[in-house]
């Protein structure tokens, strides 16, 4: 099975039929009925087929020498006969099974005595371990429910274990991005005259050649430094630290931590307990060594952003609990300091951000799973709206970023100020202190439940603000800030609002007595005077701008000297 030949890509098309196609046929149809969207049974599934398609077209266009025509290929598709001819150099690396060098498999595993043989489940991040069948606890997902796998499901699993290696003991190594890591993509937003298409999902993140590649006499090129299974095991160890430079770019997208060997020759025929076709040669076994490539050094996958732990030191960046609000925005579509952090964005969200396309609108589409070493928490996926910022322009950037700052620490003081008047409702404030470790998860737990309302019910007021921002920001970015005072306290009433009506419900709500009236009424009176306090007003720059205006009328500051910034225009008031 050849995953360039065989038809194992789910997807749907805009009439709305299901079905399977080989890589090559992404641009079947796309006149008069495209393809408009890979349709996996798993969420995970469609994040690593997604990226299997970015990184086959990004890596079969390095290898031909040819230039991306990023602006022509969005509107003007290459036929599928065309993108077949481009894949057809990359074959050898990606055969499914047979006797030799597998995709993303390791071939001296099928051939070492100390394997360890585990169930085709394994390969699912979100199946329960180990240690959670042995101890009863795999409460919402059940043990011994998905011990069947079609070739399809089974490649799309090995996939989305590789791309997302997360911890998972002694020997077992995370991805090249680290365990869980997150993604973010341009995404095509359909309009009537130009409807959606797969495709243009994926020519949006294909980044020029000379930004992808480094100058060509430095560019190792043999095939397995692209993709490290044909190098096993005469060129590459089956444990080896690997750095940028020692292998082609285009590896970031076929890194591969763990060391697998799909079972093939025990199968049998019967439904996908995965996708649930019938009648499909079915996998049931994998087997495995510890070790793997371990990849260190200033890596940086094209697809996500990345975080300053340290001086020099990046790190990509990952989801967390409460899912992806509105608070990765900042992040992930202008990077810049965010929460006193250093982050920059996916080099593909750069690229798109100072492309010349002149037609069409575009998202950010995320993604990722939420690890806590190996255990899965939680798949997340967001879609946030891109605006339209002169790239050139840095003050503007930079002025609405700041603005979006403020926004977010405006929320992130309301919902604390909610989760703890919540919290004082619901539990006796004065037991507070006696609780233990186990108490304080359980009630954590509760109120994220509220906190996830918080950000949810605030998101589109956030993007309206947002693009008001932006407005200030492109008509006179010089005074955009003391001119968005308007804003951010409208703002502010929005957060009151939102607080108020979400406080009556997961703390005022059933009968009276329940409701625990005393420490009802004195919860709400604090939240009241929080939300109309100073931190808050602090938070979203209002009290500096207001202390700053005072000052400004009296013609000295608190310290007795002018306030007006080095540099700036007469009678501006400096951030």
């Amino acid at each position: 099975m050849n995953l360039l030949d065989e038809h194992w890509i789910p997807v749907r098309r805009a009439s709305g039929e299901r079905l399977w196609i080989a890589p090559h046929q992404i641009t079947d149809g796309v006149e008069h009925d495209p393809i408009v969207a890979l349709d996996a049974v798993r969420p995970d599934f469609n994040g690593a087929l997604i990226q299997f398609l970015i990184g086959l077209v990004q890596t079969a266009w390095a290898r031909a020498g040819k230039s991306f025509e990023r602006e022509t290929m969005l509107w003007e598709p290459p036929s599928p006969e065309s993108l077949k001819e481009y894949f057809a150099p990359l074959k050898e690396a990606f055969e499914l099974d047979g006797h030799g060098p597998r995709f993303m498999q390791d071939v001296s595993v099928a051939r070492d005595p100390d394997r360890i043989e585990k169930s085709i489940s394994s390969q699912l991040i979100d199946a329960p371990g180990e240690e959670t069948r042995r101890s009863n606890t795999d409460h919402f997902l059940k043990a011994g429910l998905t011990e069947q796998l079609c070739s399809d499901c089974a490649a799309a699993a090995l996939l989305t274990i590789q791309t997302n290696s997360p911890k998972g003991g002694r020997g077992i190594l995370v991805s090249l991005r680290g365990g869980g890591p997150l993604t973010t993509l341009i995404k095509f937003m359909p309009a009537d005259a130009l409807p959606a298409a797969l495709w243009r999902d994926i020519a949006s993140n294909i980044l020029p050649s000379h930004s992808f590649l480094p100058p060509e006499s430095g560019t190792p090129d043999q095939a397995h430094q692209i993709f490290p299974w044909l190098g096993i095991p005469e060129k590459l160890a089956p444990t080896a630290t690997v750095q940028p430079l020692d292998v082609h770019p285009a590896q970031v997208f076929w890194g591969m931590p763990r060391r697998l060997w799909l079972d093939s020759t025990k199968t049998q025929i019967g439904g996908c307990e995965c996708c649930g076709r019938a009648d499909k040669t079915l996998l049931t076994t994998v087997y495995s060594r510890p070790d793997g490539l371990r990849y260190e050094g200033p890596w940086r996958h094209p697809l996500s952003p990345y975080y300053e732990k340290a001086r020099g030191q990046w790190l990509c960046v990952h989801p967390q609990p409460g899912g992806l609000g509105y608070t990765y925005w900042l992040g992930a579509v202008l990077g810049g300091m965010v929460n006193r952090t250093r982050v920059i964005r996916a080099r593909v969200v750069e690229a798109h951000l100072h492309s010349t396309t002149s037609r069409g609108t575009f998202a950010l589409w995320a993604f990722g799973y939420d690890m806590s070493d190996a255990k899965a928490r939680c798949w997340y996926e967001a879609t946030y709206p891109l605006f339209d910022i002169d790239q050139a322009d840095r003050l503007a950037q930079e002025v609405v970023a700041q603005l979006v700052q403020w926004l977010i620490a405006g929320s992130s003081a309301g919902v604390d100020y909610l989760k703890n008047a919540v919290r004082d409702v619901l539990f006796d404030p004065a037991s507070q202190r006696a609780w233990g470790l186990d108490q304080r998860k359980k009630v954590n737990a509760h109120l994220r439940v509220v906190e996830n309302a918080f950000w949810s019910r605030t998101e589109r007021a956030f993007f309206d603000h947002v693009e008001q921002a932006v407005r200030l920001a492109r008509t006179d970015a010089a005074t955009a800030l003391n001119a968005s005072q308007n804003l951010r306290e409208r703002w502010l009433q929005n957060l009151e609002t939102a607080v108020r009506r979400l406080f009556d419900e997961f703390a005022a709500s059933g009968d009276v007595e329940s409701c625990h009236p005393e420490r009802l009424g004195e919860a709400y009176r604090a939240l009241m005077g929080q939300l109309r306090g100073e931190k808050i007003h602090e938070a979203l720059g209002l009290l500096k701008l207001d202390r700053l205006a005072g000052a400004r009328r009296t013609g000295r500051s608190k310290g007795g000297s002018s306030r007006r910034k080095r540099g700036a225009p007469e009678g501006e008031v400096a951030p």
